[in-house]
């Protein structure tokens, strides 16, 4: 900026164009070489610079020592030039930031969605235990199914749980959840399934159900 003031080629082109073309051809020179020294902080700015020139292929993949060179030829067509950056007007940046906001925030959960009333000796039915995870199996042809190896108390049994993409295996050793222990067997991907564990549902990520103190597998919940 400094040397482009001091040259004033808006000035300088009234008297003398040989030395304007000069005070061009540099200050085009410069943008490139700072273009290649400023791309690993701002590559995407970087990168429009480099497209701006009229120069072909990814500045990332140019090396630093290549600022030092001139390399524009004389004659190179530069594009049409646009604003590297526009000013951002506070209205819009508030928008941008309000939907950001929403985007993180959870979604509330309409009561229409409830299901209807079951009676206290219905809920009894169910036989629900804490349960402490013993194995991990990944289900072969699935990426989201994995097979639970579950302690209650003192006997053993397995589920499949589809929470794979959400829970890394090694998380899920001897970790205590919640099960339903008496539901009719089901066969998932040909494998029998002894149960469900319960989990709280964040926007379609299930959130494992468990105590808020350490305690033993087999207690029920009531």
């Amino acid at each position: 900026n400094n040397y482009l003031s001091i040259k004033e080629p808006w000035h300088q082109i009234k008297t003398d164009k040989i030395a304007t073309a000069t005070t061009l051809n540099l200050c085009i020179q410069l943008v490139r070489s700072l273009a290649i020294l400023f791309s690993p902080f701002i590559p995407n700015s970087c990168q429009k610079i480099w497209d701006l020139l009229g120069i072909q292929g990814d500045i990332t993949k140019i090396a630093w020592n290549e600022a030092s060179e001139l390399l524009i030829s004389s004659g190179h067509t530069i594009p049409q030039p646009e604003p590297l950056f526009y000013k951002v007007k506070v209205r819009e940046l508030n928008a941008k930031l309000e939907s950001i906001r929403s985007e993180k925030t959870p979604k509330k959960i309409e009561h229409s969605l409830i299901l209807k009333q079951i009676t206290l000796d219905e809920f009894k039915k169910l036989d629900i235990r804490t349960a402490k995870i013993k194995e991990v199996k990944r289900i072969p042809n699935s990426k989201n199914l994995l097979l639970l190896k579950i302690q209650i108390g003192e006997k053993e049994q397995k589920i499949v749980a589809g929470i794979g993409k959400h829970y890394k295996m090694e998380d899920l050793h001897n970790k205590i959840i919640i099960v339903i222990t008496n539901l009719e067997p089901k066969k998932i991907h040909g494998i029998e399934s002894k149960g469900m564990l319960l989990a709280a549902d964040l926007n379609g990520k299930p959130i494992l159900l468990t105590t808020d103190k350490e305690v033993s597998s087999g207690l029920k919940v009531k």
